[in-house]
């Protein structure tokens, strides 16, 4: 009886030892909702409201339009929104993704990443392409 809660102690003790490892090599990584939580956030959420710019992303949807970037989709992200994360969607032509991110990155934007997408409508139709920017936390 003494041995097998030795044997346990032991496992367990490994168990949580491999944990910590694996944490530290980062072989362990968070959902991306879970990186949004431990980022700051310049604005707090708010409840989505069709037809009204978010409050996250107002004031990157506003620079982009000032630059001439035509939008016509964004969303602060989390939970009850259309995004995991904030996102401001864009129409334009190959060169208009690198204006929008050179304009975001002048006016010191959390620029996460930029895409290029073609979504799959009803039918199986792609449509597109169009331009996503995706930014680390709420600029505002």
């Amino acid at each position: 009886m003494a041995d097998e809660h030795r044997k346990k102690t032991s496992q367990s003790k490994n168990a949580a030892r491999l944990h910590e490892r694996a944490k530290k090599r980062n072989y362990l990584r968070p959902a991306p909702h879970e990186i949004l939580s431990e980022r700051r956030s310049v604005t707090p959420p708010t409840r989505p409201e069709p037809g009204k710019i978010d409050l996250g992303v107002r004031k990157a949807v506003k620079t982009l339009q000032d630059a001439g970037i035509e939008t016509f989709e964004s969303c602060e992200g989390g939970r009850g929104h259309a995004y995991h994360a904030p996102t401001v969607a864009f129409y334009g032509t190959p060169e208009a993704g690198w204006r929008a991110v050179a304009v975001c990155l002048s006016y010191g934007l959390p620029i996460r990443s930029l895409q290029r997408v073609w979504s799959i409508d009803d039918g199986n139709e792609p449509t597109g392409p169009h331009w996503e920017i995706v930014f680390k936390y709420r600029p505002g």
